[in-house]
C-alpha cells in the first residue's frame, strides 16, 4: 500500500524500492505490481520479459491480477 501511496504522489523511485521491499516480505500483490512497472515503463526502461516473470509468480502464488496477467501474456505472445 506504502507503494501504491506513493506512485500516486509522483514519487517512483520511492514507490518501486517499497513495492519491491514488499514483493521480498513475501507479499504477492507487490508481486504482481513489480510485474506492472516493468510492463508500462513506470520509473525503469519497458521490460515485457522481466514483467512476465513476476506476473507468473504472482500468478503461482495465487494473486488475481497475476493470473489474469499472465494469460494476457501468455495469450498475446
Amino acid at each position: 500500500e506504502l507503494g501504491r501511496a506513493l506512485l500516486a504522489t509522483g514519487k517512483v523511485d520511492q514507490a518501486r524500492k517499497a513495492i519491491q521491499q514488499a514483493a521480498d516480505r513475501g507479499h504477492v500483490r507487490a508481486v504482481f505490481e513489480l510485474g506492472y512497472l516493468y510492463a508500462t515503463g513506470t520509473g525503469l526502461a519497458v521490460d515485457r520479459k522481466q514483467a512476465n516473470t513476476f506476473y507468473a509468480a504472482a500468478a503461482d502464488k495465487g494473486d488475481p491480477y497475476g493470473m489474469t496477467s499472465w494469460g494476457r501474456a501468455l495469450f498475446h505472445g
